[in-house]
């Protein structure tokens, strides 16, 4: 059998066990290596099999955690659409979208509710292409992490034609559309409060673009939460201490790039102004292992010389050195509200406006000891 073929039959056995339920959704799948036992093949043969799943839509990666299945794909969701609901989000290998997903698809089930995955990995007419294609199969509703100011207009379409429409962490400005979030403004200010009690007053704000601190509704939060506390404790802000990754970074998923580089140069542009940060608010965890690596090849430590803070409490923060001091989000509960609230509105029932949960702020080795 050549290499194709070993990797097609991989691809075709996966397929028929989740249609199966062998593996259901939710569930964690054997490791790389025991596939490859399993198979008699190489691991390398296993991940092109594990890839082409996940390009489809059958499964997503977790750094740290394994590979997951977000979608059985199976004839029986297939026949019942009516009693589908449908998840888009930016990048299902992203451990926020993740954990909303779990949330999310577990009181689905709870419900007696499958669940379809689209996965937009940040791409507007990827997320559009979802959106129609859900639609059009006669999913119940849909839940939608959505890319940033994109498809306004369709999603008003979709929702004027009766489609039930949840967002998450973005509000689209469609006061008939409930939104659900967490009090992100909140918890940027108090971290940036802390900060400037630790004696900081070069407090630095790490972004993907700068269009994102108008575009994005959490970037925009955070940003105004940051602005906020520096004007109230009579700071001088300071716009060369706001940086970007980029447009090209920002596309990309951070694990394609890998995590030691993806926040760097936009860290080390930052430490090469004239008056450097003392400390640094970024907009996820995932920008942390770039910006450590960046001040320590400065010569400089953390968090004696600069303090961090970072978004998410992603699993890697308490494997750095020092783990990262972070502002978990309540992505599961958020998730099972979304679930709930969208069957609410496809039974008939009135759904909250907008559902704001508080963030909470975890401690580590990043900050100070009287962060």
């Amino acid at each position: 059998m050549n290499a194709a073929a070993k990797y097609k039959n991989i691809y075709d056995t996966l397929v028929r066990e989740l249609e199966e339920g062998v593996f259901p959704v939710g569930s964690c799948l054997p490791t790389e290596n025991e596939l490859a036992e399993r198979f008699g093949v190489s691991r390398q043969t296993v991940l092109k099999a594990l890839d082409l799943l996940k390009n489809e839509g059958f499964l997503t990666g977790v750094r740290g955690r394994g590979t997951f299945v977000i979608h059985s794909g199976g004839a029986p969701a297939r026949q019942e659409a009516g009693r589908q609901l449908a998840f888009i989000c930016s990048y299902t290998r992203d451990s926020f979208d993740h954990e909303v997903f779990l949330g999310f698809e577990a009181e689905a089930a709870r419900n007696n509710y499958a669940v379809a995955v689209g996965n937009s990995a940040g791409d507007a007419l990827r997320e559009a292409e979802h959106l129609k294609r859900l639609h059009g199969q006669g999913t119940a509703g849909v839940a939608l992490l959505p890319v940033p100011s994109a498809n306004h207009d369709l999603i008003f379409e979709l929702h004027q034609e009766g489609w039930p429409i949840i967002c998450l962490d973005h509000h689209y400005g469609i006061e008939s559309i409930p939104y659900i979030g967490s009090d992100d403004r909140k918890a940027a200010y108090e971290a940036t409060l802390r900060l400037i009690a630790e004696g900081r007053r070069r407090i630095g704000f790490l972004t993907d673009t700068f269009d994102a601190l108008e575009t994005s509704f959490s970037v925009r939060k955070r940003y105004a939460g940051y602005r906020e506390a520096l004007r109230e404790s009579g700071i001088e802000f300071r716009m060369e201490l706001v940086q970007e990754l980029g447009v090209v970074l920002a596309s990309c998923s951070p694990a394609d790039v890998g995590l030691d580089i993806y926040g760097y140069q936009a860290a080390h542009k930052l430490l090469m102004t004239p008056e450097p940060p003392d400390a640094i608010l970024l907009m996820w965890d995932e920008l942390a292992p770039g910006a450590l690596n960046a001040i320590l090849n400065s010569r400089l430590s953390v968090p004696e010389d600069i303090e961090l803070v970072g978004f998410d409490d992603d699993n890697f923060c308490t494997l750095l050195n020092p783990p990262l001091t972070t502002i978990r989000r309540p992505a599961r509960r958020m998730g099972e509200l979304a679930a709930q609230q969208l069957i609410g509105l496809i039974d008939g029932r009135a759904a909250a406006q907008e559902t704001i949960l508080q963030d909470q702020l975890i401690r580590r080795g990043s900050t100070g000891p009287r962060f």
